[in-house]
């Protein structure tokens, strides 16, 4: 399955953002949460992500477009600023906001 197959693959990228609680706090992502997310926002078919891997890059292109939003951030609001030190570390940004599933 090209969702299950991206997800899984961005978990074992980022293994230290993920967190087995579906009531997960930011910036940690729970693997189903993100699948049935990614599903619900109908990106797969919205911008014709046929493969894994097409999945996978769509994801670490959102990543880098939030990255540039928060990576030089001292502080966002309706963020803290343990959850975003933390992304900074892992540079990894999905879990900080859903809105990029809506692109």
């Amino acid at each position: 399955n090209v969702l299950t197959m991206a997800a899984d693959r961005l978990k074992e990228k980022y293994p230290d953002m993920f967190s087995t609680s579906q009531n997960c706090r930011k910036p940690n992502l729970n693997i189903d949460n993100l699948r049935d997310q990614l599903f619900a926002s109908d990106a797969i078919k919205k911008h014709s992500l046929t493969t894994s891997n097409k999945l996978f890059n769509w994801m670490m292109e959102r990543n880098e477009e939030l990255a540039a939003k928060y990576r030089d951030q001292k502080s966002v609001d309706g963020v803290t600023n343990v959850a975003l030190k933390k992304a900074q570390k892992f540079d990894f940004y999905l879990g900080l906001e859903p809105n990029w599933l809506y692109v």
